[in-house]
């Protein structure tokens, strides 16, 4: 298998490939950051991509991809970034909001990590949107799962 960065290529085979098309619908509704995590193209894991997860009224999630987004933003750009998406699409028509971003680093909890959490939490709060929460993808290919920390 090759190994690119920001990829687990043996956790994609043990999570995705094993299961038949119906388990595969399931276990991604039952973690769907983890489902973009690994269904973001290769080619578009680097430091900075952030894919957001999108779930509206009666709708399919979705997934959108920045893929070229700074690598160490501010509080106000993790905001900035996921109140563009609601507004783009329209808050009214967002029910549930979530953020899978890459960075470097190592597979502990790391400012970042509280920078988008605290970012998630308040653009939910502002436009009363459910969170699903926040996954970093590491260089090494590692999961890493800030705790939220406003009960909803």
């Amino acid at each position: 298998m090759t190994r690119h960065d920001f990829d687990d290529p043996h956790a994609y085979h043990r999570r995705w490939e094993r299961l038949e098309p119906d388990a595969v619908g399931r276990a991604a509704g039952r973690d769907p950051l983890l489902f973009i995590a690994d269904h973001v193209s290769t080619t578009d894991r680097r430091a900075g991509s952030v894919a957001v997860h999108v779930r509206t009224p009666g709708g399919a999630p979705m997934m959108i991809l920045i893929a070229d987004g700074p690598a160490d933003p501010t509080d106000d750009d993790c905001v900035a970034c996921l109140a563009t998406v609601v507004e783009r699409i329209g808050h009214e028509a967002v029910d549930e909001l979530g953020v899978v971003y890459h960075r470097r680093g190592r597979t502990h909890l790391v400012d970042l990590d509280r920078r988008w959490q605290q970012a998630l939490e308040d653009v939910c709060h502002y436009y009363d949107i459910e969170p699903v929460g926040v996954l970093a993808r590491t260089e090494s290919g590692a999961i890493v799962r800030p705790p939220q920390t406003e009960p909803r």
